[in-house]
Order: C-alpha cells, then structure tokens, then sequence
C-alpha cells in the first residue's frame, strides 16, 4: 500500500516542542512538488523508511511553504534521519533529473544555494541549535519558482548535478562567512536568494491553497 503524505497518521511532531507549536505541520505543496514527495517516499528502495511534510510559514526564513518540504525517518515530523541514511535520503533528492528543480537545500550542516536569475550556486556553512537548524537530523529542500523553473529548464547549458561530487565552475564552494545561525538565515536569503512573490502567490492561488496558509 502507498504511503500517503498527511496529517492524522500520528507523524506530525511533537505539539509541545515550542517550533512545533509555532509552526503546525501540514502537506499543502502545489502539484509539481508534492509529486516529488510522495514519489520519494514510496520508492521501493525506501519502502516505509522516509516521511515528508512542510508547515505554516516555512521556512521561516523566506516563507514557501508550498515549494518547501522535510524529509525525516518514517516516525514523521522530529524522527531522525543520519548517518548513512541521511546521505543516501540527500543524493537522492540533490541528483534528481527531474523537475522542479532545486532552489536550495540543507543537509548535514550546509546549504547550497541556486540563484533564481544566474542559477549560480553557493554552498554556506550552517550552525546548530534545538531546531536542528544545520539539518543533521533532517533535509530541507525548497523548490525554484514556477518562472525561475521555466527559465532555468530553458538554459542551453545548466547545471543538474551527476554525482554528489561533481561541481562546476558556478559553484562557491568557500566558507566566506561565518555558519549561519537561525537568524543569520532570513537575512542571507533576502540578500542572495532572490524569487518573486507574486509569482508563488500566482501559483499558490492557482492551486486554491493560499488560505490554507492563513494568507
């Protein structure tokens, strides 16, 4: 039987961990994502191994909860994923051919950074704290606008990486700045993340999800 990404299952964290509590679980993704989720999930390699969800406002950071997801172990929302599990959970998502591609992504103490307008990457070091915010423990991974993934597809050269080691000439691969902290984050993103808002709200709406977000 498929595994079913939603609320009910008993996976949704814990309602009295302050993050938690603050940001409610939920499996609102637009089409295109939620496609991806739920095919990562019930890949029969990962049969009942890995679970998926996003929630209100996430990331807080920059906001797209309906392009963003987690991916956990399959206890749901808080359930560990490490070790080699982690690895192989984060090359299977970082190496996926297929759309939508990837705007950014956190795993195991870095995130990696496409630019929306030169889809150039940059790679920063991220700091811990109690909401595993270096993503030791889990994977977040949001998802490119609907028109920066037009344009980007449209590229007669881009980048959709083979192996987890190969870089190309776009890719920062420095530690310029310090680990970014929770805090930290919001800012970088507003600095060099780019997107546009009115094209998420388009697409949002378009898929009748925007109230859902209380927006």
């Amino acid at each position: 039987m498929a595994v079913e990404l939603r609320s009910g299952l008993g996976k949704d964290g814990n309602p009295n961990f302050w993050y938690v509590a603050r940001y409610p679980t939920r499996y609102f993704w637009v089409e295109r994502v939620k496609r991806n989720y739920h095919n990562y999930v019930n890949r029969d390699a990962w049969a009942r191994t890995l679970w998926a969800n996003t929630y209100e406002r996430h990331p807080p950071a920059k906001p797209r909860p309906h392009l963003s997801g987690d991916l956990w172990s399959f206890g749901g929302r808080g359930d560990p994923l490490t070790g080699e599990k982690h690895q192989r959970a984060f090359n299977m998502m970082f190496l996926d051919p297929d759309p939508p591609d990837i705007w950014w992504i956190i795993s195991n103490g870095e995130m990696w950074l496409r630019d929306p307008q030169t889809f150039g990457v940059r790679r920063v070091a991220m700091a811990q704290d109690d909401t595993d915010n270096a993503h030791r423990f889990h994977i977040h991974r949001t998802d490119l606008e609907r028109a920066a993934q037009d344009r980007f597809r449209r590229q007669e050269r881009i980048w959709v990486p083979k192996t987890v080691e190969e870089v190309p000439e776009n890719v920062d691969l420095e530690y310029a700045i310090a680990p970014l902290t929770r805090e930290d984050l919001a800012e970088f993103l507003a600095e060099n993340a780019g997107g546009d808002d009115e094209d998420y709200e388009a697409e949002v709406r378009e898929a009748r999800l925007l109230d859902e977000d209380g927006e």
